[in-house]
Parts: structure tokens; sequence; C-alpha cells
């Protein structure tokens, strides 16, 4: 079984009926969609879809509002009762990040998630992971998922690879795959493969495959559906059953109690 942890879907586009094509014989038979429209109204919709979705979208990540203390603890509370809410994002891609974690309505918020054990989803460039450091250290306690799934192609510099053995020695971080094809327009799995095996290298080696989270970040992937999934059976090839399944299920299932 394959759990695609990074899918997204919109009202009026990117319709359920276009995620079940994208997935026809790729073997992923559960989805966990990111909710990233800054509303409740959104939220509802995407619940509601994951509900009627006969079992392939096994949750929903939603959008919370980190700036508002009252309407964080309202929400978190009443989504106390939606099992299908399985954790919480935010979007820093357009945010001054050292704002942000320097931020007492955030810390707040990111606090009550922690309480409800709840996981963290940040999604961001791969330049703001440095500063993300001090955050990190800040809430040790609380999982977290990075996303990079949009932005600039990774560069494997000496700096991206200190950053990822500095994640590597924060057990609590999880790195989703998706972020490592960033940017990078390829036609074919082998030349997808070919760019990236290095970037997986090091993150298999700073991470261990117990923290790396298969995704796919549909439908704004840059490759189509298959190569992306071709390519990332390339890349675990080489690795044992139980660190494949963990890649591709259970670290999921761990992360976000599903299954």
């Amino acid at each position: 079984m394959i759990i695609d942890t990074h899918v997204e879907l919109k009202s009026g586009e990117n319709t359920l009926a276009e995620l079940k094509d994208a997935l026809e014989f790729s073997g992923v038979s559960e989805v966990l969609v990111l909710q990233n429209e800054k509303t409740n109204k959104a939220n509802r919709a995407c619940v509601d879809l994951a509900k009627n979705s006969d079992g392939l979208i096994s949750g929903v990540i939603t959008w919370a509002p980190f700036a508002d203390e009252k309407k964080m603890r309202i929400q978190l509370n009443a989504d106390l009762r939606e099992s299908m809410i399985v954790g919480y994002l935010a979007d820093l891609r357009h945010t001054d990040i050292n704002t942000w974690i320097s931020d007492e309505d955030v810390a707040y918020g990111v606090n009550l998630i922690s309480q409800h054990n709840q996981p963290l989803d940040l999604i961001l460039t791969n330049n703001q992971i440095p500063h993300l450091l001090p955050f990190l250290d800040a809430h040790p306690d609380l999982t977290i998922i990075l996303d990079s799934c949009i932005g600039a192609p990774l560069q494997g510099d000496a700096s991206w690879k200190r950053t990822m053995r500095e994640l590597g020695r924060r057990p609590q971080v999880y790195y989703r795959l998706s972020s490592l094809a960033t940017g990078i327009h390829a036609s074919s799995a082998y030349e997808l493969t070919e760019h990236i095996k290095p970037y997986f290298d090091i993150l298999l080696t700073a991470c261990g495959a117990k923290r790396i989270l298969y995704g796919s970040g549909w439908p704004a992937c840059t490759s189509s559906y298959p190569v992306w999934l071709n390519t990332v059976d390339s890349l675990v090839n080489k690795l044992t059953d139980e660190e494949k399944l963990a890649i591709y299920e259970t670290n999921a299932q761990a992360v976000y109690d599903i299954g």
C-alpha cells in the first residue's frame, strides 16, 4: 500500500475525479489532502469531500488561524470532534520566517497544536529551512513535517548538506520526499532520478527512512504522477523492504495517526 501525504484539492478544480484519474494504476490507495485556503469554509468543504471519497482520502491537513489566539483555540476544540482532520499547516513561503517564529501568537497556536497531539506541516522554501532551526528547538515535542514542494530547485551545496544534518539531529522532524523535486522539469523518471538521487542519499543518511514521507505535491508537481512515482521507486530500490514500507506507508500512519 502507498499513502500519498500531499495532494491538494480545491473547489471547482482538481476534483476528486481528476485525482482518481491521476492515481490510476499507481498503487496509491490513500491520500492526505493539504487544505491551504485560509477559511473555515474551505476546511469544511475539504473534510466533506474526504468523507465522500470512498476511503481514498484518509485525512485532511487544514489551515489554522495562527495569528489569532481566540480563533485558534475555538477551531482546535471544534476539530476534536472531527476525525478526518489529522494535522495543521502553516504556509510560510511568502512570510518573513524570523518574524513568524518570534511571534507570540504563533507560539501560542503552535503550543495548542502540540497539546492536542497533532502534527504541524510547514510549507516553505528551501532557503527558509536553515532559519527554522531555532523554532524546531523550541518545540521538541511537536511532530513537524517540512514540505518545500514549490520554489527554486535544490542547490546541493555545503550549506544544504549542513542543514540536512541539523534536521537529522532533531528526531521530531520529518521530510516530505516531493520537496526534492521542487522546480525540476523532467520528461522521464530516469532524468528526474539522476537529478535528485544525490539529494536523496544525503537526506537518507541524515534522517533515515523512518523520517521520510512519500508525497507527490499533486497537482502542483512538475512531473506527471507516473514519472514521479517511478522516480521514487528507483530512489528506494536498494532499501530494505522495511525501509520502503516506512517511506510509503507506516511513517504516514504513525505521524498522522491513520490506518
